[in-house]
Protein backbone atom coordinates (compact mmCIF):
# COMPACT_ATOMS: atom_id res chain seq x y z
CA UNK A 1 0.00 0.00 0.00
CA UNK A 2 3.27 2.69 1.02
CA UNK A 3 4.32 1.67 -2.21
CA UNK A 4 1.18 2.22 -4.73
CA UNK A 5 1.23 5.68 -2.30
CA UNK A 6 4.22 6.79 -3.30
CA UNK A 7 3.95 5.67 -7.03
CA UNK A 8 0.51 7.28 -7.45
CA UNK A 9 2.66 10.29 -5.84
CA UNK A 10 5.13 10.11 -8.19
CA UNK A 11 2.72 9.76 -11.04
CA UNK A 12 0.68 13.04 -9.50
CA UNK A 13 4.29 15.07 -9.78
CA UNK A 14 5.24 13.89 -13.13
CA UNK A 15 1.40 14.61 -14.41
CA UNK A 16 1.99 18.35 -12.68
CA UNK A 17 5.26 18.68 -14.53
CA UNK A 18 4.42 17.51 -17.95
CA UNK A 19 1.30 19.21 -18.40
CA UNK A 20 1.76 22.24 -16.05
CA UNK A 21 5.16 23.14 -17.00
CA UNK A 22 3.94 24.11 -20.59
CA UNK A 23 0.56 25.44 -19.19
CA UNK A 24 2.72 27.72 -16.75
CA UNK A 25 5.26 28.57 -19.69
CA UNK A 26 2.42 29.58 -21.94
CA UNK A 27 0.63 31.84 -19.34
CA UNK A 28 3.84 33.70 -18.32
CA UNK A 29 4.77 34.35 -22.22
CA UNK A 30 0.86 35.67 -22.24
CA UNK A 31 1.38 37.66 -19.18
CA UNK A 32 4.96 39.07 -20.29
CA UNK A 33 3.46 40.02 -23.95
CA UNK A 34 0.76 41.91 -22.19
CA UNK A 35 2.99 43.55 -19.86
CA UNK A 36 5.72 44.76 -22.97
CA UNK A 37 2.67 45.64 -24.75
CA UNK A 38 1.07 47.91 -21.32
CA UNK A 39 4.32 49.25 -20.85
CA UNK A 40 4.65 50.32 -24.15
CA UNK A 41 1.64 52.04 -23.96
CA UNK A 42 2.30 53.72 -21.10
CA UNK A 43 5.91 55.05 -22.02
CA UNK A 44 3.84 56.36 -25.61
CA UNK A 45 1.47 57.95 -22.98
CA UNK A 46 3.80 59.80 -20.75
CA UNK A 47 5.95 60.42 -23.60
CA UNK A 48 3.07 62.53 -25.24
CA UNK A 49 2.15 63.76 -21.90
CA UNK A 50 5.90 65.36 -21.55
CA UNK A 51 5.16 66.70 -24.71
CA UNK A 52 2.30 68.57 -24.34
CA UNK A 53 3.57 69.64 -21.09
CA UNK A 54 7.16 71.01 -22.57
CA UNK A 55 4.91 72.96 -25.10
CA UNK A 56 2.73 74.94 -22.20
CA UNK A 57 6.28 75.72 -20.57
CA UNK A 58 5.15 73.78 -17.42
CA UNK A 59 7.43 71.05 -16.82
CA UNK A 60 6.79 68.37 -14.31
CA UNK A 61 3.08 69.32 -14.04
CA UNK A 62 1.64 67.35 -11.03
CA UNK A 63 -2.35 68.28 -11.24
CA UNK A 64 -4.84 69.67 -13.17
CA UNK A 65 -4.62 73.43 -13.82
CA UNK A 66 -6.72 74.86 -10.98
CA UNK A 67 -8.12 78.68 -10.23
CA UNK A 68 -7.24 80.63 -7.37
CA UNK A 69 -9.54 84.24 -6.32
CA UNK A 70 -7.81 86.34 -3.92
CA UNK A 71 -5.46 89.52 -3.25
CA UNK A 72 -2.26 90.81 -5.55
CA UNK A 73 0.23 91.00 -2.38
CA UNK A 74 3.93 91.03 -4.16
CA UNK A 75 4.94 91.16 -7.41
CA UNK A 76 9.17 89.97 -7.51
CA UNK A 77 11.02 92.54 -8.77
CA UNK A 78 11.91 90.55 -12.29
CA UNK A 79 7.99 90.26 -13.31
CA UNK A 80 8.96 86.63 -12.79
CA UNK A 81 6.80 85.92 -9.81
CA UNK A 82 3.49 87.37 -8.09
CA UNK A 83 2.25 86.58 -4.49
CA UNK A 84 -1.23 86.07 -4.09
CA UNK A 85 -3.08 86.41 -1.02
CA UNK A 86 -6.80 83.47 -0.55
CA UNK A 87 -9.67 84.01 0.56
CA UNK A 88 -7.92 81.81 3.69
CA UNK A 89 -5.35 84.42 3.82
CA UNK A 90 -2.83 82.23 2.91
CA UNK A 91 0.15 83.35 0.79
CA UNK A 92 0.31 81.37 -2.31
CA UNK A 93 3.45 82.22 -4.77
CA UNK A 94 3.14 81.95 -8.66
CA UNK A 95 6.21 82.04 -11.44
CA UNK A 96 4.95 83.77 -14.64
CA UNK A 97 6.15 82.68 -17.93
CA UNK A 98 5.98 84.59 -21.40
CA UNK A 99 2.88 82.40 -22.07
CA UNK A 100 1.40 84.06 -18.95
CA UNK A 101 -1.72 85.97 -19.85
CA UNK A 102 -2.35 89.20 -17.80
CA UNK A 103 -5.77 90.87 -18.47
CA UNK A 104 -6.91 94.24 -16.58
CA UNK A 105 -10.92 94.01 -16.36
CA UNK A 106 -10.86 91.70 -19.15
CA UNK A 107 -8.11 94.02 -21.22
CA UNK A 108 -4.81 92.56 -22.18
CA UNK A 109 -1.85 94.12 -20.16
CA UNK A 110 2.02 93.47 -20.11
CA UNK A 111 3.73 91.80 -17.27
CA UNK A 112 5.60 94.51 -15.64
CA UNK A 113 2.70 96.45 -15.05
CA UNK A 114 1.62 94.11 -12.46
CA UNK A 115 3.71 95.87 -9.35
CA UNK A 116 0.97 98.81 -10.13
CA UNK A 117 -1.76 96.19 -9.10
CA UNK A 118 -1.19 95.34 -5.89
CA UNK A 119 -3.73 95.05 -3.34
CA UNK A 120 -6.47 94.40 -6.20
CA UNK A 121 -8.43 91.60 -6.59
CA UNK A 122 -7.13 88.44 -8.53
CA UNK A 123 -8.39 85.43 -10.27
CA UNK A 124 -5.31 83.22 -11.39
CA UNK A 125 -5.66 79.98 -13.22
CA UNK A 126 -1.91 78.03 -12.56
CA UNK A 127 -0.87 74.73 -12.95
CA UNK A 128 1.16 72.87 -10.11
CA UNK A 129 4.46 71.65 -10.96
CA UNK A 130 7.44 69.93 -9.21
CA UNK A 131 8.99 73.20 -9.37
CA UNK A 132 6.06 75.40 -8.26
CA UNK A 133 3.04 76.84 -9.68
CA UNK A 134 3.07 78.25 -12.89
CA UNK A 135 0.49 80.77 -13.59
CA UNK A 136 -1.64 80.66 -17.12
CA UNK A 137 -3.43 83.45 -16.93
CA UNK A 138 -4.33 86.25 -14.23
CA UNK A 139 -7.73 88.31 -14.23
CA UNK A 140 -7.39 91.53 -12.71
CA UNK A 141 -10.39 93.03 -11.35
CA UNK A 142 -10.65 96.75 -11.41
CA UNK A 143 -11.35 98.55 -8.28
Amino acid sequence: MRRFTRLMALFSSLVLILVGGPLAATASNAKTTTTKAVSKASAKKTMNETKQSSKKGTSDVLAPPEELNGTISFVGPSDKEVTVLGANGVPYDFDLTKRTRVDLSNQKIAANTLPNQNHKQATVRFVPTARGNVAESIQITAS
